[in-house]
């Protein structure tokens, strides 16, 4: 009896060594070459713009009337830009609104929404940026006032920026406000602000920086 477990032990011994030591012909080994995107090779996300420093598309079309309101169920609401997790750079940046909400009611990508009558305030901290790099978003008109970007300016580090203005063509069709000049520095912090005195809705979406 002794012998036969003697055997039986080293049988399987035997059988774990080879489970260990056999490997996958197509997995690499330590001595095949790391293959890197050659565009990009520390990130290689986005290889066919090397020149995006920042993109924030507010998130996949995840988000829904998940706030429940009265606590019974009975409103259900978007989420604010505090409440809302799922950014696209959330492990880097800040996010902070006040009566703005992160949406996707179109049923692309979601965005932000400025409601109408309100002080209306975005702002994304802890940006990359650099130097020599430009800023661009995309506006939409939600409601049937608004009809140029004008509706929101947008401000870098405290001071408003010199943005661009164009009409909107059609409601919810969204305008590309682009190559707002940044300051040369390492990190800012945007902020996109529509009046109180307002009474437009505006769509905010694709904060860019190249």
């Amino acid at each position: 009896m002794k012998i036969s477990n003697f055997f039986l032990a080293a049988t399987i011994s035997a059988a774990v060594l080879v489970s260990f030591t056999a490997c996958d012909p197509d997995e690499p080994t330590s001595d095949d070459p790391i293959v890197v995107d050659p565009t990009d090779p520390t990130d290689p996300t986005d290889p066919t713009d090397p020149s995006l420093v920042f993109f924030e598309s507010f998130g996949p079309a995840d988000a829904a009337k998940t706030i429940d309101v009265n606590g019974d169920g009975t409103y259900m609401a978007w989420p604010y830009v505090n409440q809302y997790e799922n950014y696209d750079n959330k492990d880097v940046c800040t996010y902070f609104g006040w009566s703005v909400s992160v949406r996707n009611s179109q049923g692309n990508n979601n965005y932000i929404w400025l409601p109408a009558t309100k002080a209306d305030t975005l702002t994304i901290g802890n940006v990359p940026c650099g130097t020599g790099k430009t800023l661009s978003y995309k506006l939409a008109n939600a409601g049937v006032n608004a009809s140029t970007t004008a509706s929101v300016k947008v401000l870098c580090n405290g001071v408003e920026l010199t943005a661009a203005v164009s009409d909107f063509p059609a409601q919810y069709e969204f305008v590309t406000v682009a190559d707002v000049t940044l300051p040369d520095v390492e990190t800012v912090t945007l902020m996109f602000v529509k009046d109180v005195a307002n009474s437009d809705q505006i769509e905010l979406d694709d904060v860019t920086i190249k």
